[in-house]
């Protein structure tokens, strides 16, 4: 961070707090909050302070912008990981919708054991939800360590579980399932409800992007997940046979 670089440049020229503080002309403890990280000079006072410790002020906010784009990258990590969760919920309660009000529950040696309702499949939504939750605990110790193998291990390793249980789960009983098409078409609207939220440049932050293409990525995702969320909640609405 700057306040590190500001101390690390200083030391490198043998100044003292005091001595960079009266070159500024401003108080040591000033500079000490600066070095300490709790506060950050503003732009007038870090040309100043490029000056006096003879490097641009690039080099002295470096660490910054290092800093937040690991950040940004474990944050959008997290992100994808909430999408992630979105969907598998969705499609379990797709499935439950669809689904017969007797299903399979257990299996043991290629035999069903047993049937239950299919209430008991609402039990499913607890596993993304979990997986939710302890990549967020993760997510706070290894926020700073984004360009580091066990934050993109932890965040994907939870990602691969929540997805490939959603998938196994809808696998085991789509063919269960009598109204095929309905189902799918919901099951591919809740997919393209958490798709369409992430490419909102607001969701998952894209730090490089014009503002063109920003209001463009918004607007689209926005009419793509109204569309998706019109579409799931019709499909999900069951349908009175004629008489």
């Amino acid at each position: 961070m700057i306040g590190s670089n500001i101390k690390k440049y200083r030391k490198a020229l043998g100044l003292s707090t005091s001595y960079l503080a009266e070159c500024m002309n401003i108080s040591p403890f000033a500079v000490a909050m600066w070095e300490s990280g709790f506060c950050r000079p503003n732009a007038a006072r870090l040309n100043q302070l490029s000056q006096i410790l003879c490097i641009s002020v690039d080099e002295l906010t470096r660490s910054d912008v290092d800093y937040a784009k690991k950040n940004l990258t474990n944050y959008n990590l997290l992100i994808a990981n909430l999408l992630a969760a979105l969907f598998c919920i969705t499609a379990f309660i797709t499935l439950w919708r669809y689904a017969p009000q007797v299903v399979p529950m257990h299996w043991s040696g290629g035999q069903i054991d047993r049937y239950g309702k299919k209430a008991e499949l609402l039990i499913m939504i607890i596993v993304p939800i979990i997986f939710l939750a302890i990549d967020v605990l993760v997510y706070f110790p290894l926020k700073t360590d984004s360009g580091k193998a066990s934050t993109y291990v932890s965040h994907f390793l939870f990602l691969f579980f929540q997805i490939g249980f959603a998938a196994m789960m809808l696998a085991t009983y789509v063919k269960y399932i009598q109204e095929v098409l309905p189902f799918a078409v919901c099951t591919c609207a809740s997919f393209a409800l958490s798709a369409s939220l992430a490419m909102n440049p607001k969701i998952i932050k894209k730090p490089t992007i014009s503002v063109v293409k920003n209001k463009i990525l918004s607007i689209s995702s926005l009419a793509l997940s109204t569309i998706s969320l019109i579409i799931y909640i019709l499909s999900m609405i069951p349908v009175s046979p004629l008489k």
